[in-house]
């Protein structure tokens, strides 16, 4: 036997019915993902992407067509995959929208764990709906196929000029993929900045405190990513403002300003937190909660209203109404 024979067989074996060659692949491509995105060591190198930007772009469409379109003659395999990639786009931002109103909010564990449900439970229904259908109108993608169709074009019979015109073809082919792989995971350092958020206690887009009672904490989730493409030392600092605007001449005033906290927080490149923070105001005078950011250049304390926030990085705030 040989060693691309062994290597037919084995792969056979590992997904099981040839016909379902196409939803048995997926599934282990989705249980892979789970591996490299939970698994220490092996979610910080370039597998991670391999496996997670497959699971976005495509798997969850694919699987959804399969299961709406078990036959093959209801669309044509290259409908499949346009619509799998468009349905997969769909399907990411709604599961988005969804994870955003619930206790666990949007994080990389959530969407990817919530994608691989989905992927699983739409491979199955849609694996038992095509098992239904008479093998003459099933719409089925087999190993063995795509294995014959890529050695037609390796050994295509004819003049030694078309054989080696078809070889250069296929060398081609393997060469574009090779380069893909290698971009998705040594991406060339790209725009530098840097995430900076905020979410409510439970980790959602929503539900911050906005009416604010005197010396009491209050709780906010910060978040930061530092896509900087070098370790930096961030300072964060947290004013209670009071904000005067203008409706009439379209301008805003500061009236006030008071620094309620300042803490450092330090990210390797590449690393994303999410920290849990409480504060407190002692003043009802306040309107506005800021917090702002810095990087390297933190500027004097003589520097303050809003010289002091256009000075910052980054800079976001929330409207508050204040009790005693």
């Amino acid at each position: 036997m040989t060693a691309t024979h062994r290597i037919r067989t084995g792969l056979r074996n590992l997904v099981g019915d040839d016909e379902f060659f196409d939803l048995q692949l997926l599934l282990l491509l989705t249980v892979g993902a789970l591996i490299v995105i939970y698994m220490p060591l092996v979610n910080e190198t370039a597998l991670r992407v391999i496996f997670t930007v497959p699971l976005i772009l495509f798997i969850p469409g694919y699987a959804l067509i399969s299961l709406l379109f078990p036959s093959k003659d209801q669309i044509s395999p290259l409908e499949r995959i346009i619509f799998a990639f468009g349905m997969s786009f769909a399907l990411a931002a709604l599961i988005g929208l969804m994870l955003n109103y619930t206790p666990w909010g949007i994080r990389l564990v959530t969407v990817s764990a919530t994608l691989c449900g989905f992927s699983w439970f739409t491979l199955i229904v849609a694996y038992y709906r095509r098992a239904l259908l008479d093998p003459a109108v099933r719409f089925s993608v087999s190993y063995g196929r795509l294995v014959r169709a890529f050695g037609a074009v390796i050994a295509i019979p004819g003049p030694d000029r078309h054989r080696f015109l078809s070889r250069l073809l296929a060398l081609s082919i393997l060469l574009a993929l090779a380069t893909t792989v290698l971009v998705m995971a040594v991406p060339k350092d790209g725009e530098k900045f840097t995430e900076f958020y905020i979410l409510g206690e439970n980790g959602q887009a929503a539900q911050y405190p906005r009416k604010i009672t005197l010396d009491e904490p209050h709780h906010l989730l910060i978040g930061i990513g530092n896509h900087e493409y070098r370790d930096v030392e961030y300072m964060i600092e947290v004013f209670g403002v009071r904000v005067n605007t203008d409706a009439i001449a379209s301008t805003t005033r500061i009236d006030s300003m008071q620094l309620l906290d300042r803490f450092s927080l330090s990210l390797a490149s590449g690393q994303e937190l999410e920290r849990s923070y409480a504060f407190t105001v002692d003043s009802g005078e306040f309107n506005r909660i800021d917090l702002l950011l810095f990087t390297d250049d933190v500027p004097s304390d003589d520097i303050w209203g809003m010289e002091r926030i256009a000075a910052s990085y980054r800079n976001l705030h929330i409207w508050v109404a204040t009790t005693s």
